[in-house]
């Protein structure tokens, strides 16, 4: 699930000359902070509507809307291999999360964060090609979506690396839970053949959203984390560990 690269210690793309914003700098918590997790808390709040609209000083673009021209991967979804493809996507919402906790544990590089959205609107293109159970899927269409009351849990930790003489993050580990209230999607199809196939799809998971999604969600949580590892990646590139954490 995109949502989640919004929590991703906010950050940056690839080594170029950035500065930390002034106007960010007054939320900037230190590692001598007295308490560092609840400084981090406060952090990922006042900032997150900045976020939110892009920051251009950070090459950082918006994150509601959140648009991705194009992304493709392999993925297995109960031992069968499938080959996606997703164009033109757009998720619309994220502004409406709700950070409840956040901990930090500096000496380790690790962070946990748990956040509510109440709702988010998706739309993408997608092509999918492989096998279902033995069955040749080559389909293409689009893809329309709502869901309510995301419950995410995040954990992450992060590793240091060198570059021209100073310290870089990049993310480490990524694990996330997610839980979902509800949803309702709306799915068609280029090959008419397939579409009483998407239309059971469809009413599915319009009748049992979050049996659906516990179905899915593997290959959600795998999604999200590799669009997570990459575009974070980028984002804390933009500037040495010691901008993002001053001493």
């Amino acid at each position: 699930m995109k949502v989640v690269i919004i929590f991703a210690f906010i950050c940056n793309i690839a080594f170029a000359a950035h500065v930390y914003p002034e106007y960010l700098k007054q939320y900037r918590c230190k590692a001598s902070s007295e308490n560092y997790s609840e400084c981090f808390l406060n952090k990922l709040r006042n900032t997150l509507p900045y976020y939110v609209k892009g920051i251009p000083e950070l090459d950082i673009p918006p994150f509601d809307p959140f648009t991705l021209p194009i992304y493709s991967r392999n993925v297995n979804i109960l031992g069968n291999k499938i080959s996606a493809t997703f164009k033109n996507s757009i998720v619309t919402g994220l502004r409406n999360s709700i950070i409840h906790n956040a901990k930090v544990d500096l000496n380790n590089n690790y962070a946990e964060i748990s956040v509510t959205i109440p709702w988010l609107d998706m739309a993408t293109e997608y092509d999918i090609s492989g096998e279902f159970f033995q069955y040749p899927l080559d389909v293409k269409g689009t893809f329309k979506g709502n869901i309510t009351d995301i419950q995410l849990f995040s954990k992450s930790t992060l590793q240091t690396f060198k570059n021209n003489g100073e310290d870089y993050y990049k993310f480490d580990k990524i694990n996330q839970k997610v839980q979902i209230g509800g949803g309702h999607i709306e799915i068609t199809t280029t090959d008419k053949d397939l579409m009483p196939i998407v239309q059971t799809i469809q009413e599915y998971f319009n009748e049992h959203p979050r049996g659906f999604f516990n179905l899915i969600l593997p290959f959600t949580l795998e999604y999200a984390q590799d669009l997570l590892r990459e575009f974070g990646n980028e984002y804390l590139a933009n500037l040495p560990a010691s901008e993002w954490l001053p001493q």
